[in-house]
């Protein structure tokens, strides 16, 4: 984990203002807008993909406790917003609240809901020192398409199949969902207040890699890096850009 060092200040605009700029957001939308305005937060992710389409992910990622505060209110201020205007409330623990609001008891109830989808936890660590809360996660999947078909992950648009050359791949294609709350002029707009976040996701698959969109690669394994901070671009592309990789499976 890396953090944003304080002699290097982050703009951090009030969250108020970020959902303001976007209209009324979907509460998940803006909670994570408020985080990413709230301060340096990176996250990490690797998923380890088996021939038989089984697998593990790890999540690591680091909030501060004050930043975790603010996202409760923000969270709970849409709440009071969508049920004043009578909109549908959210179901369930979304992966979005899991993120931002990390409980043992929370995550435990996030991923019991994937249970009939094939997923278990297989490790847990959230510590909190220094007024940050580090937290690793760890999962294991037995079949990864009817993981990312629970209602709880599929608006990542993730897919794993096999395409009509017998190579398998594995694509997000289109945009992460986010009810329509951040368009791709939105997330350039916003670039700004995305200062001090990164997310870094790993990919290692089973077999040779044969094509990917991804900056970096190796024999069998790719990654992408989003660094707001760097490039301003990282903030629409985080959202928009085709995620991709396609590998090669021996029978």
């Amino acid at each position: 984990m890396k953090w944003c060092s304080s002699s290097q200040p982050v703009p951090r605009p009030r969250s108020r203002g970020v959902c303001h700029r976007l209209a009324v957001l979907p509460g998940a939308a803006c909670a994570a807008l408020a985080a990413l305005a709230a301060g340096c937060v990176q996250v990490d992710g690797e998923i380890t993909l088996k021939a038989d389409r089984s697998g593990s992910t790890v999540v690591t990622y680091v909030l501060g406790e004050q930043t975790i505060g603010q996202l409760r209110e923000v969270s709970d201020a849409a709440a009071r917003l969508a049920a004043a205007s009578n909109a549908a409330p959210e179901s369930g623990i979304s992966a979005m609240k899991v993120l931002l609001d990390p409980r043992d008891a929370t995550v435990r109830q996030f991923v019991g809901s994937l249970a009939p989808y094939g997923v278990t936890l297989t490790d847990l660590k959230i510590r909190v020192a220094n007024g940050r809360r580090s937290v690793r996660m760890a999962l294991a999947f037995s079949d990864f398409q009817k993981a990312m078909s629970a209602p709880a992950l599929s608006d990542a648009n993730v897919h794993l199949g096999v395409r009509g050359d017998g190579m398998w791949e594995l694509a997000r294609e289109g945009s992460l969902s986010t009810n329509g709350a951040v368009t791709a002029a939105a997330a350039t707009a916003l670039a700004p207040v995305f200062g001090g976040f990164s997310v870094k996701l790993k990919v290692k698959t089973p077999g040779p890699i044969m094509e990917t969109t991804a900056p970096k690669k190796s024999p069998r394994a790719v990654a992408w890096e989003f660094d707001f901070n760097r490039d301003p671009q990282s903030v629409e592309q985080a959202f928009h850009a085709p995620l991709r990789v396609v590998y090669a499976v021996s029978p």
